[in-house]
């Protein structure tokens, strides 16, 4: 059986990485600003789309 020291020193790595996991997830958890960032370029890219649009009808009936 080993001893109390070797026991502790043997359990500390599982520790460490098990706490070093859940901060990471919670940190990734706390970031909802990134889905946002997303759908705000998404919104962007349909606004440009639909602006490039209605320059393109408006310099066709000037013609």
């Amino acid at each position: 059986m080993p001893s109390t020291a070797d026991f502790y020193h043997y359990c500390e790595k599982p520790e460490h990485s098990i706490r070093t996991r859940a901060s990471c997830i919670l940190k990734d958890l706390q970031k909802p600003e990134l889905e946002s960032k997303k759908q705000e370029k998404l919104v962007m890219l349909e606004r440009l789309e639909a602006f490039q649009k209605e320059l393109r009808k408006t310099f066709e009936t000037a013609k």
